[in-house]
């Protein structure tokens, strides 16, 4: 399960739940992996759908971080996308077309892409 703690001050960290393990002696230990600070909610289809928004599902941006060239990526339901497909994502009111280009991992609640403009491709 994706989960976003809020570490303060507007300082959202967005974080995916790793392992679980309960003890009588401990309770619930949870394993949790940071994924990205500023991650933005988003919407994205299968570019050419012609479903409207019905058809569109929600996705997180997870913003690049230039110190170690890392690009942005996107966290996305399995089906329908996958790596090559053509996609519509719409953020804060506007539209660009990108093209998936590799699955970073799946954990069967998200995939992680990394993505170029479908210009690039």
């Amino acid at each position: 399960a994706v989960k976003t703690v809020h570490a303060g001050a507007g300082d959202w960290q967005l974080g995916v739940v790793r392992w679980m393990k309960f003890t009588q002696e401990h309770g619930l230990g949870l394993g949790i992996q940071m994924l990205a600070r500023g991650a933005s909610a988003i919407r994205a289809s299968i570019y050419g759908d012609r479903g409207g928004d019905e058809n569109k599902m929600a996705g997180v941006l997870l913003p690049g971080i230039k110190g170690i060239d890392q690009p942005a990526t996107l966290l996305l339901p399995s089906p329908p996308f996958r790596t090559g497909s053509l996609s519509t994502l719409v953020s804060d009111d506007t539209a660009e077309q990108i093209k998936l280009t590799r699955k970073i991992e799946n954990t069967g609640s998200f995939t992680q892409y990394y993505f170029v403009p479908a210009t690039e491709s």
